[in-house]
């Protein structure tokens, strides 16, 4: 679970690619996110949703997919790899989703330069000439055009400023705003744009085939070996990885004031440490719980252990707050 309210819950899958090497292995390959379904208060026909951003196959990186049936029909997401499923119903092409009066999924291919930068984004990844650098972004956004009459292009010139390489990228959004072709772009990497009234997401996909320790492999060979009881890779077996990235970039007001539960979630309310400085790491400070604690039993699971042991100690607080008063 990374965020928890009575609003919205997003989980998290993580997967261990076990041909990568062991410090650039594990990544997170589908979100879970159910939007509205403990209260319906928001909803003008009290909708909710459950929404699955999923990879097809972790074992395969760059499938392929049928060429569209006609000319300027849309192309299908991350070269056959992404889809996203929606209460049951699979959208694995580019397009503007309008799924129901409360939701709506705007996905297209992109590249690196128009991808936005990841949580560990180093600029030395990517190859073009890189024009700004910039840290993480996690912006929970007050007010916003109203997502029903936002054109698509305008999520992608909105996003711009957060993109790894933002002038290299002017071109390209100026051809696909001429052309109108942004849902008719092949490639390997995706983004994805989710919109509703309670909250709404940005997410970036990629997927990555490479030799485990460089071009060439670390051997120069096709084998393994072992140096010094320690393996160094050759290029017989590929490093490929799917990742999936995802900012939460709008909550309305009232999940704003609500309680916020799971690993992101509580990393929003002030820790403060033994000398009353504020806590910026450890993860032990940081949270409740252990990593078993934020486990649920299913992907649109809403109970996990933290989240019992917050509303504990929030209880105690309350408590000794009316004792002290």
């Amino acid at each position: 679970a990374n965020v928890a309210t009575d609003e919205m819950q997003w989980n998290m899958k993580f997967h261990d690619f076990y041909d990568c090497p062991r410090d650039d292995s594990m990544y997170v390959t589908a979100m879970a996110i159910s939007v509205n379904k403990t209260t319906g208060t928001d909803f003008a026909n009290g909708e909710s949703h459950n929404i699955m951003i999923s990879i097809k196959n972790e074992s395969e990186v760059f499938p392929g997919c049928p060429p569209p049936a006609d000319p300027g029909d849309p192309v299908c997401l991350g070269e056959g790899s992404l889809q996203v499923i929606v209460d049951g119903t699979v959208y694995d092409e580019a397009g503007d989703h309008r799924i129901s009066n409360n939701l709506r999924i705007v996905s297209h291919n992109t590249y690196d330069a128009c991808s936005r930068k990841w949580y560990d984004y180093d600029k030395s990844n990517y190859k073009g000439h890189l024009h700004h650098e910039g840290g993480i972004f996690r912006r929970l956004l007050g007010n916003r055009e109203l997502f029903s009459t936002k054109d698509p292009m305008d999520f992608v010139r909105n996003a711009r400023k957060y993109m790894v390489a933002p002038v290299d990228c002017k071109d390209w959004i100026k051809k696909r705003t001429k052309n109108k072709d942004l849902f008719e772009q092949f490639g390997g990497w995706s983004t994805i744009y989710i919109e509703t009234p309670v909250v709404s997401f940005q997410v970036e996909y990629r997927q990555i085939k490479k030799d485990r320790a460089g071009d060439g492999g670390g051997t120069g060979l096709a084998q393994d070996m072992e140096v010094q009881n320690l393996t160094v890779y050759g290029t017989q077996k590929k490093c490929i990885s799917h990742v999936l990235d995802a900012w939460l970039t709008h909550a309305n007001p009232k999940m704003r004031g609500e309680k916020w539960d799971g690993i992101l979630g509580e990393t929003r309310t002030l820790r403060l440490n033994d000398e009353g400085y504020e806590v910026l790491e450890n993860r032990d400070l940081l949270l409740m719980g252990s990593d078993v604690d934020y486990e649920v039993g299913s992907a649109f699971g809403r109970d996990f252990p933290a989240r019992d042991l917050n509303l504990e100690w929030r209880k105690l607080l309350a408590r000794n707050s009316s004792l002290l008063s």
